[in-house]
């Protein structure tokens, strides 16, 4: 977070934030082929010492900071 916004989340942000990791850890444990196809996307392959649904997981909440206006805009 703090590289992305250049300052550390409030305690409601990094509550929202670790509540979507959990929400998308489920939903791809639940569907495999969902965090397959998801990491297979891009030119590097993914690290297979990492679970694929928890990579994929954190693969969301990246893109979701990186989509933030703070990230995308300069002040």
């Amino acid at each position: 977070f703090r590289s992305v916004t250049s300052r550390a989340p409030t305690p409601a942000e990094l509550d929202l934030l670790l509540a979507d990791l959990n929400l998308f850890e489920k939903d791809f444990s639940n569907d495999p082929s969902a965090a397959r196809k998801l990491l297979n996307i891009g030119e590097k392959k993914a690290d297979t010492k990492f679970k694929p649904a928890k990579l994929a997981a954190y693969t969301l909440v990246a893109s979701t900071l990186l989509n933030l206006n703070e990230a995308i805009m300069q002040n």
